[in-house]
C-alpha cells in the first residue's frame, strides 16, 4: 500500500505537479481550441476522443456509456483503497465559432479562451493529478466520469452519473474554484417548473363575462408563489418568464410562467416542489385549467456531517500545502455535484484551479492556481487511498 502522505512526500507531489506545469496548460489548450458547446455533438465528440485517448495512455480501462446522441466517458483504474470519483464535464455554453473568436492566451496572468474555467481546467487537473500521483508511486483505486450536457443540466447523462457514483465511496468533482479559492461542500437542489394555464378567451369590450381570464390566474399564483420565499433559510422561488395574451382588447385564453426553486436540503426541496405545484394549480379563477411540467430537477448537495469531514479534511491539506485560506463553502449554483451526491456519497466540488466569469466573454483562470490547486487534488487523492474516506 502507499505510504501515507508526509510533508516529504506532499513535497514531491507538488514537484511532480510543477514539472507538469507546461503540459497542463497545452493540453488546455487543445481543449479550447475545440469547440464543444452542450448541442455541438461533432465537437463534445471531438473532446471525448482526446480524452479517451489519454485515459487508455494513462492504464484506464474505458467505457463510453450512450446518453442521447453523446457519451458519457468513463474510466476505471484499480488499486488501493476506497474508490474515489473524480467528475468534469466535456461540454461548454458557447456555439460553434467561439474557440476561434476567443482563442487560447495567457494575459496579466489569466488564462483566457472559451470554456478555459467552466469546465475544461478541471478535466485537465484530474489527468495531470493521475499523472503527477504516478510519478510518486500512489496507487489509488479510480473512476473518472466525464460528462457532455452538464450546462443543459444533464437531462441525458444523469441516471448513469447517479449509477456511477453508486459504485464509488468517495467523489471529488471538478468545477473551478470559487474567485476567492473557497472549495464547495454544498449546493442547493433545484427545479425548473413550466405551468401552462388555459381559459377562454373573449372580446374585453363587448363579452368579456364570457372569458375565462388566464392571465388573472397567473397574477394570483405569482403572489402565492413569492410568499414561499423564506430567504433566512435560503429557501427561494423566482418566476422568471411569465407570458400571457396577445391584444389588449381580448381576454388571455393562455398563460404561461417558468418557476425556478431553489433549497438546500432534499426535505427543503420536496416541500417547496409540492406547495410550488398547490399554489399554481389552486383554483385562483374558476374554470381555468392548469398543466405543470418539471422541464428540470437536481436535487441538493447537502452538507451532510461526512461531506464537512471530507471538507475539512482538504483545508487541513491545503493548510500543510502552504495555501493560505482555503476553506469549504456552500454555493446556490447546480452542477453535476449535485447528480453525483444523490449515491449518498460524500462530495467535494470546486478542486479545479481557481476561475471566474463564466459563460460570459471575460471567462478566466488563474494561472498562479494551477500548481497550488492541481497539487491539493492529487494530495487529497493520496490521502483518501492511503488512510480512507474521513468519519463524520
Amino acid at each position: 500500500m502507499t505510504a501515507r502522505p508526509t510533508d516529504t512526500r506532499l513535497d514531491a507531489i507538488r514537484a511532480s505537479v510543477a514539472r507538469r506545469e507546461q503540459a497542463y496548460l497545452d493540453l488546455l489548450r487543445d481543449l479550447v481550441a475545440i469547440d464543444s458547446g452542450s448541442l455541438d455533438h461533432e465537437g463534445v465528440r471531438r473532446i471525448t476522443d482526446v480524452l479517451e485517448g489519454i485515459l487508455i495512455a494513462e492504464r484506464f480501462a474505458v467505457e463510453h456509456v450512450p446518453v442521447g446522441a453523446l457519451h458519457v466517458l468513463v474510466g476505471r483504474r484499480a488499486g488501493t483503497g476506497p474508490t474515489i470519483l473524480l467528475n468534469a464535464h466535456m461540454d461548454t455554453v458557447y456555439d460553434r465559432g467561439t474557440a476561434a473568436e476567443r482563442p487560447f492566451e495567457i494575459v496579466d496572468g489569466h488564462v483566457r479562451g472559451a470554456g478555459v474555467a467552466d469546465d475544461k481546467c478541471g478535466i485537465v487537473a484530474a489527468l495531470i493529478a493521475v499523472q503527477a500521483l504516478d510519478e510518486v508511486g500512489s496507487d489509488a483505486d479510480l473512476m473518472v466520469v466525464f460528462t457532455p450536457d452538464e450546462e443543459l443540466g444533464s437531462p441525458f447523462s444523469a441516471p448513469v452519473t447517479a449509477r456511477l457514483a453508486a459504485e464509488a465511496d468517495v467523489a471529488l468533482c471538478l468545477e473551478a474554484g470559487r474567485e476567492d479559492g473557497s472549495l464547495v461542500s454544498a449546493r442547493k437542489g433545484g427545479a425548473n417548473l413550466r405551468a401552462q394555464l388555459t381559459g377562454r378567451g373573449a372580446h374585453s369590450g363587448v363579452e368579456p363575462h364570457k372569458g375565462i381570464n388566464a392571465a388573472l390566474h397567473m397574477a394570483h399564483a405569482i403572489v402565492g408563489l413569492e410568499a414561499l420565499n423564506d430567504f433566512d433559510r435560503g429557501t427561494t422561488v423566482n418566476v422568471g418568464v411569465a407570458r400571457a395574451g396577445s391584444r389588449s382588447n381580448i381576454v388571455p385564453a393562455e398563460a404561461t410562467m417558468w418557476i425556478d426553486l431553489r433549497a438546500w436540503t432534499v426535505e427543503e426541496y420536496d416541500t417547496l416542489l409540492a406547495e410550488a405545484q398547490r399554489v399554481v394549480c389552486a383554483p385562483h379563477v374558476d374554470g381555468v385549467q392548469v398543466a405543470t411540467r418539471l422541464e428540470a430537477s437536481s436535487p441538493p448537495m447537502e452538507a451532510t456531517p461526512a461531506v464537512t469531514a471530507l471538507g475539512d479534511l482538504a483545508c487541513a491539506l491545503g493548510a500543510e500545502l502552504g495555501i493560505d485560506g482555503i476553506r469549504h463553502v456552500h454555493t446556490g449554483g447546480m452542477g453535476d455535484a449535485n447528480i453525483v451526491a444523490t449515491a449518498g456519497i460524500p462530495v467535494l466540488d470546486g478542486l479545479a484551479p481557481v476561475g471566474g466569469d463564466d459563460h460570459t466573454p471575460a471567462e478566466w483562470l488563474d494561472a498562479a492556481s494551477i500548481v497550488p490547486r492541481v497539487t491539493l487534488l492529487a494530495a487529497l487523492i493520496d490521502r483518501l487511498a492511503v488512510d480512507g474516506v474521513p468519519a463524520p
